[in-house]
């Protein structure tokens, strides 16, 4: 598992590995370079925690989309999008991603 992993997924792993490292192994999986590249794939992630309510995630999400080249014009313009398929909930959440 990367250093990179979700605290919670970290914690699933330690405490069950049979359950949790094929979970780990999908979740790196899905974040690896493909017709999407992995800032791409975490801004979209990001964007689902803001529409769910989920806070912590986006702020995690959103300084790994950094960290793999996204701009803060893309952050933003990620929740934009939010907002307009959650409504000010995903605003309110997704500003998390602008600290």
């Amino acid at each position: 598992m990367s250093d990179e992993a979700p605290e919670f997924l970290e914690q699933l792993i330690e405490a069950d590995p049979e359950f949790g490292e094929p979970i780990g192994e999908a979740f790196e999986q899905a974040l690896t370079n493909g017709e999407l590249p992995p800032k791409m794939k975490l801004l979209i992630m990001m964007a689902l925690d803001a529409a769910a309510g989920h806070e912590e995630g986006v702020e995690n999400l959103a300084e790994r989309a950094r960290s793999a080249g996204a701009s803060d014009t893309e952050i933003l313009e990620t929740i934009e999008v939010v907002t307009m398929t959650s409504g000010f909930q995903g605003l309110a959440t997704g500003s998390a991603a602008l600290k």
